[in-house]
């Protein structure tokens, strides 16, 4: 209890918990003779955006809005968020952001997972320097599968509100397969999960 009170007191007139006496010799990196020097300020972190499409940085501030709308705090690695792909044949970098990588601290709500699983977003390019939100949806499962010699695709789990053939027996979930063709991300194939 004493030395808490000392503590504060210390703290209070401008001394640390460890002040040595009044008047106490100190060298000039501020520490007194025989301590070592404190360590120096920690530089400002990087942009984390940097090297990112404008449009790509764009969705990731996007979500550090919709986190802080929630009073949460979005924490994410730069190196974990977002992934270059190949969805389109042209040799470009294409773009996708996995909220698995996500975290909406404090906030009571994470507006991006719900009952029909995370949300992902792909960019696809569409020339030098332009990419195009070409996937924002939620899925359960998400995968870019690129078969030896055929056309990238993306496999996903949906939830059955993002399926579009009859669903006479109600399952709750479809597989879908999308391609880049022609300039857009088509469905080409879409069956009810029945497992």
């Amino acid at each position: 209890m004493k030395r808490v009170a000392a503590i504060v007191l210390c703290a209070a007139f401008g001394g640390g918990a460890f002040a040595g006496p009044a008047g106490a010799a100190e060298g000039p990196s501020g520490a007194r003779p025989g301590e070592p020097a404190p360590a120096p300020a920690a530089a400002p972190p990087a942009d984390p955006y940097a090297g990112l499409p404008r449009v790509v940085a764009t969705a990731v501030r996007e979500l550090e809005a919709a986190c802080r709308a929630e009073e949460g705090t979005l924490r994410w690695d730069p190196r974990t968020v977002y992934a270059v792909v190949e969805v389109s044949p042209d040799g470009r970098p294409d773009y996708l952001i996995d909220t698995h990588d996500l975290a909406c601290d404090d906030g009571g709500y994470t507006p991006w997972i719900g009952s029909d699983g995370f949300r992902y977003i792909v960019f696809v390019s569409t020339g030098p320097d332009r990419w195009t939100r070409a996937f924002d949806r939620p899925a359960r499962i998400f995968e870019i599968v690129a078969p030896k010699g055929g056309r990238p695709r993306i496999e996903v789990l949906s939830h059955a509100a993002h399926c579009t053939r009859p669903n006479p027996e109600r399952y709750q979930r479809c597989e879908q397969t999308f391609e880049w063709r022609r300039g857009k991300l088509r469905k080409v194939h879409e069956e009810w999960f029945t497992g």
